[in-house]
């Protein structure tokens, strides 16, 4: 009788078996961050575009509904300042500049820091000041023009507002004109 003697075979994985799947879920979550990255950096880019265009209609409605621009608005470029968000959310402490309370851009409680206009990139790592906030120029004289430096070298626009900030790495404007 002839006894055939069968190989004990193992179940289990080998050493090389386990790098190479370790290697592959390595690959694929360096991929996934990279693209979960880019797509955290494009919404914080289209939040942002977000707030400058509310911030033009804002300023466009303060305008028509009185008759004149926010108290501050001088024609150059300023910082949406603590004072600028009380009198276009109808705070009761802005109640001079804004009598009759009127709701003109409703601001979320992130969005403000010290009660100034923040952008998406306010609280990451490296940012300069100039990335932090909004800024924003009107048409005081009437002409129809602004000129104004956005951070980017000087602008001449045929426009009554115009309201930005500039996205961080790289330094792009976010603009609304």
């Amino acid at each position: 009788m002839n006894i055939i003697r069968r190989r004990n075979q193992n179940k289990a994985f080998t050493l090389v078996e386990l790098l190479v799947v370790i290697l592959i879920i390595a690959v694929l979550a360096g991929l996934l961050f990279g693209a979960i990255g880019g797509a955290i950096r494009a919404a914080k880019r289209l939040r942002a575009q977000k707030t400058v265009t509310e911030l033009a209609a804002a300023l466009r409605h303060y305008y028509t509904e009185y008759g004149h621009w926010p108290t501050g608005a001088n024609g150059s470029a300023q910082q949406v300042d603590a004072n600028m968000v009380l009198m276009l959310t109808g705070d009761v402490s802005a109640a001079a500049n804004n009598p009759k309370r009127i709701v003109f851009m409703e601001i979320g409680g992130k969005d403000v820091v010290s009660g100034v206009l923040t952008t998406p990139w306010y609280n990451s790592p490296g940012v300069a000041n100039a990335n932090r906030y909004y800024y924003y120029c009107v048409d005081v004289n009437a002409d129809n023009s602004l000129t104004f430096n956005p951070g980017t070298g000087n602008l001449t626009l045929k426009t009554i507002v115009a309201t930005w900030t500039t996205e961080p790495s790289p330094n792009r404007l976010v603009a609304s004109w």
